[in-house]
């Protein structure tokens, strides 16, 4: 894994990976005002991660599906 990075292309993937999860992070956070987990417990976060997560995917499957209609 160490080689695959330090080479010229592994770079540039990585490169686009982190700015691709970058990305995705800033808007949870950012433009959703969902910059905590308002939960006590592993369980429940871990639930409340999953319900912001997948309203970040579907929101951007709707947005997706709208471009081509």
């Amino acid at each position: 894994m160490e080689l695959e990075l330090k080479s010229k292309a592994g770079q540039t993937i990585y490169a686009v990976r982190k700015n691709l999860v970058l990305l995705a992070f800033w808007h949870i956070k950012g433009a959703r005002c969902l910059d905590r987990i308002r939960l006590l417990g592993l369980g429940h976060v871990n639930g409340q991660w999953t319900l912001v997560a997948t309203i970040h995917n579907f929101l951007k499957l709707s947005r997706a599906s709208l471009a081509t209609v």
